[in-house]
């Protein structure tokens, strides 16, 4: 393929693998590059293997997905767990709302959640790369990126390769190169919050469902990924700086965690979290950050997506929904500039620069208004002693009440082209 056709994505994680495979059915040619090695093959059934937990696919990631591509999205609801129940309850085990999905959210947004392992949605997005041809290269860190005017752009690697393409697409995440490349270097924004986070096996009798359990300076939350595991995470206040390094704990660590954790007294009437962390197969750490939201996410013919343009917290699970938002925002601009020539499907056809225009000024206000959601999430999670009732009161009052709890989901849900 030329390099004046060739459009280069940045990023192999979820949101870069997703984007190539829905260009390529709207006829695109695409090459992606990512920093780290290539991951070894992992059973789609095992979430303990590789880095990272899990990921909650809310009903407007689905519907992209299913609209992008039907046949994904069948092998997300076979491997994954859809989540039939969402449940609220403070420390002392008092519930604060429970609804099922079925009749609040698949009613008004077509789809309802699916808890799946990211190991095991990875593993299924590089066989579909593989099996459509689409190249990917790993071990390919990037560190420079020249462009002219009206000239291709160059990417350099630090092995001192080269590539050219007629487009480039930064989907590599929260400490995204390409963004550093564009804009210049800054550090994340720690939020002094932390999520310890493990993989347990499901008990016997446990419901598909997302539980929250709100106590004083934490939170801790549940939610399945499979038919033999879960995931949970508790939230945490910490001033001292902790890397988003999503590296498995040592065992001795892991210990610790388990015996000493605060979180540990808490009651619920869902499930027994002393148990869920003490039989946990797998536990890790990560400090939780953000980022300033951008004026602008594209230069010339390079633009970002995903947790590149506005990485977020993971409090509304909405981080790498919104990534999906954005490739069916983005997909649905090109569909509107290819469906007026009778041509076969080209990059020299589409007009790059309202491409990018268009598809920054659909997406950028609802991104960045979801950013500092999360990060006011983030703080009723961890409420002190002080405020826990008042915190309280408020979920209560919002999932009682129907409007309310509507127009919160309807921010996030709600997934337009037009």
């Amino acid at each position: 393929m030329k390099e004046e056709e060739t459009i280069i994505i940045i990023g192999v994680g979820l949101i870069g693998p997703i984007l190539a495979l829905a260009l390529k059915k709207l006829g695109l040619h695409c090459i992606l590059f990512d920093r780290r090695q290539e991951p070894s093959s992992i059973s789609l059934l095992d979430p303990v293997q590789s880095e990272g937990a899990s990921i909650n696919i809310a009903p407007n990631g689905l519907k992209i997905i299913d609209e992008l591509c039907h046949s994904l999205y069948q092998e997300i609801e076979q491997v994954g767990c859809p989540v039939q129940i969402f449940s609220n309850c403070n420390s002392d085990g008092d519930k604060l709302g429970e609804f099922e999905t079925s009749t609040v959210f698949k009613p008004r947004y077509g789809y309802i959640n699916i808890g799946i392992a990211r190991s095991a949605l990875q593993s299924i997005l590089i066989n579909r790369l593989k099996t459509d041809n689409i190249p990917v290269y790993f071990n390919k860190s990037l560190v420079a990126i020249s462009q002219a005017e009206n000239e291709l752009v160059t990417l350099t690697f630090k092995d001192g390769s080269s590539c050219k393409g007629g487009m480039v697409i930064g989907a590599d995440g929260l400490h995204s190169m390409t963004r550093s490349l564009l804009f210049g270097a800054e550090k994340p924004t720690y939020t002094k919050t932390t999520q310890t986070i493990g993989v347990s096996p499901r008990p016997i009798g446990h419901r598909d469902v997302i539980h929250t359990v709100f106590g004083e300076n934490a939170c801790f939350l549940t939610y399945p990924l499979s038919k033999s595991h879960l995931v949970w995470a508790m939230t945490l206040p910490e001033e001292n700086e902790t890397p988003e390094t999503w590296k498995t704990l040592q065992p001795q660590d892991m210990d610790s965690i388990k015996q000493e954790s605060q979180v540990m007294s808490f009651k619920s009437p869902e499930l027994s979290i002393q148990q869920l962390v003490s039989t946990s197969v797998k536990i890790f750490k990560i400090g939780l950050y953000d980022r300033p939201a951008l004026s602008t996410w594209n230069v010339g013919r390079v633009t970002l997506i995903g947790d590149a343009a506005h990485p977020s917290t993971p409090h509304i699970s909405q981080g790498a929904n919104q990534g999906i938002e954005d490739i069916g925002y983005f997909c649905h601009q090109i569909k509107l500039q290819l469906n007026q020539s009778d041509k076969t499907p080209s990059l020299k056809d589409i007009n790059i620069a309202t491409l990018f225009s268009d598809y920054q000024e659909s997406r950028i206000i609802k991104t960045t208004e979801l950013v500092e959601k999360a990060r006011k999430m983030g703080v009723l999670r961890v409420s002190p002693k002080d405020k826990c009732k008042e915190r309280d009161q408020l979920f209560r009052n919002a999932w009682l009440n129907n409007e309310i709890r509507y127009k919160s989901y309807d921010l996030l849900y709600n997934y337009k082209e037009e």
